[in-house]
């Protein structure tokens, strides 16, 4: 499959999110025996403005995410092996956020903002301008696929309900409440069949794990204090970041991999592993 998305997005055409300036970095990832170091650090954006929300290509060539151009947030592309990045969307009235290839990789999702404040959920086929409309009357801030009609997501709050954490199903229109107070950081844990997800609880904040086929969800761990970021390596190790310190959860306690401050980088918010495992993508400060 390598490189079949890549050459189909390129026949393309043309708020809630905080958008302060950040860059993606991407850093090799090795297992060792105490743990994982990282190696080989690469800004993949260096691009001015908000260039986040990163999301590795099933086949592991590229790396979407949301960046900055001429005013607007776009989908952009970062081809690996060339180590070129390409805007793939081009939408004057909208910006793009939180793209992710879908399970069966025949589709790019991502949520959009409109200039006039309304905001929707969408997939479309790579060389097609006319979307699919996944979700208008709930407003998805973040989510993860489970399957290619099912997905865990951040429903916004309303006038007269708080923000909650929400199983749905595009085919059937079936929808379920799991928690309020959620993070924004959702993965699907492939070692489990299951996908992982945060609450915000008010004395803590908890890493919980929904089994769909069960319809049950189990306490992980707590997260590291106040970080809401998480990426999940194919085995199920969770990694998440504080300022410049990254940490892996090695099944009992956080433990640190590496003190990004050693290459002038803080600001550690999102990050994404490759599904190889061998690749983590870094949001840190600009």
């Amino acid at each position: 499959m390598r490189k079949t998305f890549l050459l189909l997005f390129s026949f393309v055409a043309t708020s809630i999110f905080a958008q302060s300036g950040t860059e993606i970095y991407l850093f090799d990832l090795t297992k060792t025996e105490n743990g994982y170091s990282i190696s080989n650090p690469k800004n993949i954006t260096n691009n001015p403005g908000y260039d986040n929300q990163p999301s590795f290509l099933l086949d592991d060539s590229g790396i979407l995410m949301a960046a900055t151009r001429d005013g607007q947030t776009d989908v952009a592309l970062y081809d690996i092996e060339n180590e070129k990045l390409n805007f793939l969307m081009h939408t004057p009235g909208y910006s793009e956020y939180s793209p992710i290839q879908t399970p069966e990789g025949a589709f790019i999702s991502f949520v959009i903002l409109r200039n006039n404040g309304e905001q929707q959920f969408w997939k479309i086929t790579p060389g097609y301008e006319d979307p699919i409309i996944l979700e208008s009357e709930r407003i998805v801030g973040y989510y993860a696929w489970y399957d290619s009609d099912r997905y865990l997501s951040f429903i916004l709050a309303t006038d007269t309900s708080p923000a909650t954490v929400q199983w749905h199903n595009s085919r059937t229109l079936d929808k379920k409440i799991l928690g309020e107070n959620p993070g924004r950081s959702f993965h699907k844990m492939k070692n489990e069949n299951a996908l992982a997800y945060i609450l915000k609880k008010e004395d803590v904040w908890e890493i919980q794990a929904y089994y769909p086929e069960k319809d049950e969800s189990r306490f992980i761990t707590n997260t590291v204090p106040e970080s809401e970021d998480m990426a999940l390596t194919p085995s199920g190790d969770i990694f998440m970041g504080k300022d410049s310190e990254l940490f892996f959860f090695d099944g009992n306690r956080w433990a640190s991999v590496a003190d990004l401050s050693q290459y002038n980088l803080t600001g550690i918010t999102r990050l994404a592993i490759s599904n190889a495992g061998d690749k983590i993508a870094i949001v840190v400060d600009e």
